[in-house]
Order: structure tokens, then C-alpha cells, then sequence
């Protein structure tokens, strides 16, 4: 149910600053900020996997990411690191009086306690594949952390801003099944008070906040899973912001545009590295045949869904790694699959699959999600059509969606699925090595098309290692040139960010790494009277 409230104040600015809090009248911190936003599955940073993002409003992690463009890594718990010329030793200075959200001090002990539990196989958190090489944390005192490493690593520190837990709650618990999933303690601008699953999670200013007592009083992220009836309740005045990386399937453009004429909304566009694929079950029966997957992807029109269903907010790519981002990273050389539905049929008929006297060449689903994913699987139906397979449509609200690509892979052994990638750092590696590497095949871990390659798997390897940033690109350009020939998933577009809030919300920034748009929400200012 929607409340109807006064809005008072909000506002985002850089995750990482250390000013302290503007000072503001307590009538102005009567706020309630509702933001669109789809639901978590748990409220733990150790394995919450699909909006992780979210868990910055409850947690900190070591460091943190400013906003879009720069992303500049800044101070979270820690003041200062260090790391060593070898990459292998990583040295972290925490900040001193940092209190959790019972009143117990933030120590070294909750840092190692984190991290040793993050690479425990009985957690099994999705992060685990990337710290495989932990050698052990030490603890000099209670404000230093010392992380040594058996080899080099080139992308640590990026994944140093994952939320730490505290220690004295944690150490009896199980990391799946404790409530504390449900409600958790942390240090950070605010405690999650009530969560209604599917329906919306409200969160409350923490006034022992180490950078200062937010100035908003509550946070609601409303759970609206239809994009259509999310942003007609935005443009309605019904909720206050909506965020890039809290849709699902995509963003309905022609609101967009509308808000955008509304001089009661700011609506901010910027380069974000999702890129929206279609993925290939490896191990179906079908589309293990590399010419199918080279025909569905020639057979494809991927003009046509940026023009037809993004409104031309997109662009073709041909890889993972996708510029401006990681342009340093981004390999323009590689394997193209035009649009070009005679060489899909030609394939098609190599690979053993010819027209029926119906003309069918072998039937398939594809499935997907309420609204953009939906009519953008409509136009891909009616292309793989257009060459003899017939694909039936199925689709699921994100949840039983993404549990049953993440989980049970079932939906990959029956046909085909797409997924649009979110970057957590600033680092290619989150989009190669944990999407495509052995240590992400398996429940949980984001190699949803079941892909094996043994090269790639070394490639990822050195490229983890590897320190000198020219020879690191190297090796992922070489990774994503074997990937296109591999094609365990086709990429469609990449995806144009937008943030939208209130125009009384002052100081907002975007961005899509660590906590996102969301994290700046502990620096939220009012202009009032609006």
C-alpha cells in the first residue's frame, strides 16, 4: 500500500567524503525518502547477491566509491591502507570511536572475522571466488588489520568496500539461517527497522552514525515489480526517487522522456557497464552446438530492441568489457555476429537442424521477466522465428527468475534467458573472472551459462595476479577475443543509467559501484518549501 506522506529532504552526495554532517533543524529531519526498488534476498552483506548495493545503507566496508564520473576510492571504516609493492600484503588503519549499531566498538576483529568467514565454504557466499588466496588476516591492534595474501592481487582493494559484520553477534550464528539476516546490526547511516518481503523495507537514521547523524529520518525502498506502474506511481508524486540499479529488465523510456519535461523531477542520465545478454545453458542439449548459438545470435535484430524497446537509449556491444568504463580494458577486436538471417539459416542447416515440413527447426523457451524483458523477448521470438525456432514465452516476477538461473540453473538446461549485468567495482574482473571463470560455475556464483574453458580459467588467473595495468589488459582482451568465438551468451546492448528524484532532493549524485546512488542517501539535504 502506498503512503501518502509529506516529503521533506533528500539529497545524495560523494560516498566516501569526510566532512561532517550539515547542520540541520530538527524540522527539517522529519523525512521520509521512499525510493523504487526491488527486494533482497537477505540483509547479509556476506551473501546477499542480487542488490548488494543495498546493504551499504546498513554496513560499511573498509573503503568506498565516490560518485560517477571520477568513482574515486575514498575512506570508509578504514582511514588509511597501505599496500605492499608485491600486491600481496594489504594494510588497513581503521578509524577510531566507530560504534555498531548496539553501542560495541568497530574493531580489528570484526575485520578479520568478516573476511575469514567471507572465504569459509559453510557461508557460501558468492563473494568467496574472489578472495580464494587469502593467507590469513592479522590483527597487530585493535585499529589495524594486516590481509596477506599467498599470491598478487591487482583488484583487492576494489572489493574491500563489502560490508564489514560484527564479530560479538556473528561468532555463534550461521551466515544462512540466523535472523539476523532479517535484522541486522551494522555501523552504518541506517538501521533497517521492518522489512515486508515483496512489499517494501524501511530503514531509520542511526544517530551514532561515525560521519554524523543522516539528515533524513527514514528510508523505503518500495517494491513495485512492474516498471510501468514503478514509474507512473514516481511520476505521480506516490514515491520520491527511483535508482538505475534497483529495475528489473529495463527502464520505460517513455516516462523518461515525460519526466524529464517535469520541472518537479531531476532526471540524470549517464555511462553505466551493464550490458543486457542472452544467455546459452552450455549444457543444453541444443545450444551446446556452437553454430546454433552463431545462428540465434545472427539471427537476432539487437538495432531493432534498442530502437523499439530502449527508445534508442542503448548500444550494440559485442563483449562484456564495455567502453567508457573500462575503455582501457575494452577489446574492439573481436568476433561480430550481425544481424544477418540468411547466415542464420545457413548455420542452422550445418549444424544438423533443418526445417520441418512445418518449417520448424527444433522448438525452445524463452524466458523472462514483467515489462521491458518481456517486449524485448517478443522481438527475439519473432527473429528466431524468421529461421525456423520456434520459442515460447514464459515469465516469472524476479525472484522465482533469478532463483532459478542463480540457483538451480534449471532455466539454462531448458532454453534461453538474458540478465542485465551490474557492476560492483570499478574493475573488469567482476565482469570476466566471476562470470566466466570454473569458480563461479557452480549455485550461487554468476557463471549462469555453465561455461568451461580451461584457457579462460588461466587467463582470469593471471590477470588477477598481474599488477602492471598494460599487460593486465592484455590478458582480458585476449579473454574477451576467445569468448566472442566461445559465445556463451550473445550481449545485446549496453544499458544508458538514469537516476530520477524530487527536485526539492539537493545534492544528489549517481553512480553505479559499491553502494551506488543509494549510498549517498546518509548525506541527504532538504530544500524546503517545495
Amino acid at each position: 500500500m502506498m503512503r501518502k506522506r509529506l516529503y521533506l529532504c533528500l539529497g545524495l552526495v560523494l560516498v566516501g567524503a569526510i566532512v561532517s554532517a550539515p547542520l540541520v533543524s530538527r524540522a527539517q529531519r522529519q523525512a521520509t525518502v521512499t525510493v523504487i526498488h526491488q527486494d533482497l534476498s537477505t540483509a547479509n552483506p556476506l551473501i546477499e547477491a542480487g542488490y548488494p548495493h543495498v546493504l551499504r545503507l546498513v554496513y560499511n566496508g573498509l573503503v568506498d566509491y565516490g560518485p560517477y564520473p571520477e568513482y574515486r576510492l575514498g575512506q570508509g571504516l578504514a582511514e588509511s591502507w597501505q599496500v605492499s609493492t608485491d600486491s600481496r600484503t594489504f594494510t588497513f588503519k581503521l578509524r577510531r570511536g566507530v560504534k555498531w549499531q548496539d553501542g560495541a566498538d568497530v574493531t580489528s576483529a570484526d575485520v578479520a572475522f568478516t573476511w575469514e568467514k567471507l572465504i569459509d565454504p559453510k557461508s557460501g557466499s558468492p563473494f568467496a571466488s574472489l578472495l580464494p588466496t587469502i593467507e590469513r588476516v592479522e590483527t597487530p591492534d585493535p585499529l589495524t588489520v594486516v590481509i596477506r595474501l599467498k599470491d598478487p592481487s591487482a583488484s583487492f582493494l576494489a572489493w574491500a568496500w563489502l560490508g564489514i559484520i560484527p564479530k560479538h553477534v556473528w561468532e555463534k550464528e550461521d551466515v544462512k539461517t540466523s535472523a539476523y539476516n532479517q535484522k541486522p546490526i551494522g555501523s552504518g547511516p541506517f538501521k533497517l527497522v521492518s522489512w515486508n518481503k515483496g512489499d517494501s523495507m524501511v530503514f531509520e537514521a542511526n544517530p551514532a552514525y561515525f560521519r554524523g547523524r543522516p539528515a533524513v529520518d527514514r528510508v523505503i525502498l518500495k517494491v513495485i515489480p512492474d516498471a510501468n506502474v514503478a514509474f507512473s506511481a514516481l511520476e505521480r508524486g506516490e514515491v520520491d526517487a527511483f535508482v538505475f540499479r534497483g529495475l528489473v529488465g529495463g527502464v520505460p523510456w517513455p516516462i523518461v522522456e515525460r519526466l524529464k519535461k517535469n520541472p518537479a523531477f531531476v532526471v540524470r542520465e549517464f555511462p553505466v557497464s551493464s550490458i543486457q545478454s542472452l544467455h546459452f545453458g552450455m549444457e543444453h542439449p541444443v545450444f551446446r552446438n556452437l553454430k546454433v548459438r552463431q545462428a540465434v545470435a545472427h539471427a537476432i535484430d539487437r538495432q531493432a530492441i534498442i530502437s523499439n524497446i530502449l527508445f534508442g537509449k542503448g548500444q550494440i556491444v559485442d563483449n562484456s568489457i564495455a567502453p567508457p568504463t573500462f575503455a582501457a580494458f575494452h577489446n574492439p577486436n573481436v568476433r561480430r555476429y550481425e544481424f544477418d538471417p540468411a547466415k542464420a539459416n545457413r548455420l542452422l542447416d550445418e549444424a544438423g537442424y533443418p526445417r520441418g515440413a512445418t518449417g520448424v527447426r527444433f522448438t525452445t523457451v524463452l524466458y523472462g521477466t514483467p515489462g521491458a524483458r518481456a517486449r524485448m523477448d517478443e522481438i527475439i521470438r519473432e527473429n528466431l522465428k524468421a529461421v525456423g525456432i520456434e520459442a515460447s514465452l514464459e515469465n516469472y516476477e524476479w525472484a522465482t527468475y533469478f532463483d532459478r538461473i542463480r540457483m538451480t540453473r534449471e532455466l539454462g538446461k531448458r532454453g534461453l534467458f538474458s540478465l542485465l549485468s551490474v557492476s560492483r567495482v570499478p574493475d573488469p574482473e567482476d565482469n570476466l573472472g566471476f562470470v566466466y571463470g570454473k569458480n563461479a560455475n557452480k549455485p550461487a556464483g554468476r557463471n549462469y551459462s555453465e561455461y568451461v574453458n580451461p584457457k579462460v580459467d588461466e587467463l582470469i588467473e593471471q590477470g588477477r595476479r598481474e599488477a602492471n595495468p598494460a599487460k593486465r589488459a592484455a590478458l582480458y582482451k585476449e579473454i574477451q577475443a576467445i569468448l566472442a568465438d566461445d559465445l556463451p551468451m550473445l550481449p545485446l546492448y549496453l544499458a544508458v543509467g538514469v537516476d530520477i528524484w524530487k527536485a526539492s532532493l539537493k545534492g544528489v549524485t549517481s553512480g553505479e559501484f559499491g553502494g551506488g546512488t543509494l549510498a549517498s542517501l546518509e548525506r541527504a539535504t532538504v530544500e524546503s518549501g517545495r
